[in-house]
């Protein structure tokens, strides 16, 4: 997901950065041309841990 914050305060961007963190979204501020984005992304699982708690990965047998 992509937010323009070219026209936010800082303290803005921060406060819908740490409310989608807590949605599980990482975020990063990126320039495009002249405008400034946050970029939110979902954070994935890490690599090790099962997708479904109920079915054993081969690395825990």
């Amino acid at each position: 997901m992509m937010i323009d914050i070219t026209n936010c305060r800082l303290d803005e961007v921060s406060g819908i950065a740490k409310a989608m963190e807590k949605f599980g979204f990482s975020s990063k501020i990126e320039r495009n041309d002249a405008h400034l984005m946050l970029i939110l992304d979902q954070k994935r699982p890490h690599p090790l841990e099962p997708i479904t708690p109920g079915i054993p990965s081969i690395l825990s047998w």
